[in-house]
C-alpha cells in the first residue's frame, strides 16, 4: 500500500510492508534536489551559485527552508572532488601520455629531467621558445 500524506505532510495511510513511518514529502523533495545537484555537479562546470539557482527554481518553500546555498556549494565541491581521477601528485610517479609528447607532429616536451621528486618538465614548441629567447627571458639557447 502506498503512503499518502495530506497538505500538512501528515500521514493519512498505513504501510503494510516493512515501513513503520509516514512519508515526508519535503524530505523526499530535498533528496531529489540533492540528487539533481550531484548529477549536475558531475556533468556540468557551472558555478555552485548557478546550480543552486537551477535546482531551487521549482522547489517548495518547505524544501527551500531546509537547504541553503552553502549546503549546495559543499555538495557541488564534494561531488566534483570525488569525480576527479585518482592520480598521484608525486612528480616521480608522473607519466606523460604519448598524446602530449608531440603537437602537430613536432616535439612538445622540450625537456624532462626524468622521474624524481624535483622533476622539471618543459612543455612548449620550438617557435615559442625562440620567442622567449628573443625577449631575453631564456638566457641561453639550450632549448632550441
Amino acid at each position: 500500500m502506498c503512503m499518502e500524506t495530506n497538505s500538512s505532510s501528515q500521514c493519512v495511510g498505513r504501510s503494510m510492508g516493512l515501513h513503520s513511518h509516514c512519508t515526508d514529502k519535503v524530505e523526499i523533495e530535498v533528496r531529489k534536489i540533492k540528487s539533481k545537484v550531484r548529477d549536475t555537479a558531475r556533468q556540468d562546470q557551472s558555478t555552485p551559485r548557478q546550480i543552486f539557482a537551477d535546482v531551487m527554481g521549482n522547489a517548495s518553500e518547505a524544501a527551500a527552508a531546509r537547504l541553503d546555498s552553502k549546503d549546495i556549494s559543499k555538495l557541488v565541491y564534494y561531488h566534483r572532488q570525488n569525480e576527479d581521477p585518482k592520480s598521484s601528485c608525486n612528480p616521480a610517479m608522473m607519466v606523460i601520455l604519448s598524446e602530449l609528447m608531440s603537437y602537430l607532429n613536432k616535439p612538445f616536451v622540450m625537456h624532462d629531467t626524468g622521474p624524481s621528486v624535483r622533476r622539471i618538465i618543459v612543455f612548449s614548441t620550438s617557435k615559442l621558445l625562440q620567442i622567449l629567447n628573443i625577449g631575453g627571458l631564456m638566457g641561453h639557447s639550450i632549448w632550441c
